[in-house]
């Protein structure tokens, strides 16, 4: 692995960005030398809000970021919650921001529907809640057509992936550096 990109400073690879609301605050703010700290955390925001980063599918991906590329298990990405909605309303196509949104619903009803069938059997004592569990298997009932949604979405993401293909964005990712 080329560790050379680490080294890379974002703000010298993406200036436009400091123009980006919330993101500039980020970069003003940062007293470190050459603005590095705040480069290394936009280098871990764009690898994973990135569509095409090898990390933006993993789940606990900010916290495997602190721990691997911050070096610190601390960090607080809530904190840091406008500075990332500013990246992907900055640097992310519509297509992307869409992929984004749809993943991120996903995983949340995955993750609710899931936990209310658990509460239901969990919490059924003898006299299990019929009607409430046909409604939750409804919704899973519902899952093919949002998949089928999200799919549409994805093919819109990667026919613009083609089309930029010419256009190439400068990440750690797309180094193979991580």
């Amino acid at each position: 692995m080329d560790t050379s990109i680490f080294e890379t400073n974002f703000w010298k690879a993406h200036p436009e960005l400091m123009l980006a609301p919330k993101i500039s605050n980020l970069h003003h703010e940062d007293k470190s030398k050459g603005k590095s700290e705040s480069s290394k955390i936009m280098w871990a925001i764009q690898m994973c809000e990135t569509p095409n980063s090898k990390f933006y599918n993993r789940p606990g991906k900010y916290k495997e970021m602190s721990a691997t590329f911050l070096k610190d298990v601390s960090h607080n990405w809530k904190k840091l919650n406008p500075v990332i909605e500013s990246y992907k309303n900055s640097a992310l196509t519509d297509a992307e921001r869409a992929l984004t949104s749809w993943n991120d619903t996903i995983k949340m009803r995955d993750k609710a529907i899931k936990s209310m069938y658990e509460e239901l059997l969990v919490n059924a004592l003898g006299d299990l809640d019929t009607k409430a569990l046909a409604d939750v298997d409804k919704m899973l009932a519902l899952t093919p057509k949002l998949f089928d949604d999200y799919n549409k979405i994805k093919t819109t993401f990667e026919e613009e992936k083609i089309q930029k293909k010419g256009k190439q964005t400068f990440s750690l990712s797309d180094e193979d550096a991580l």
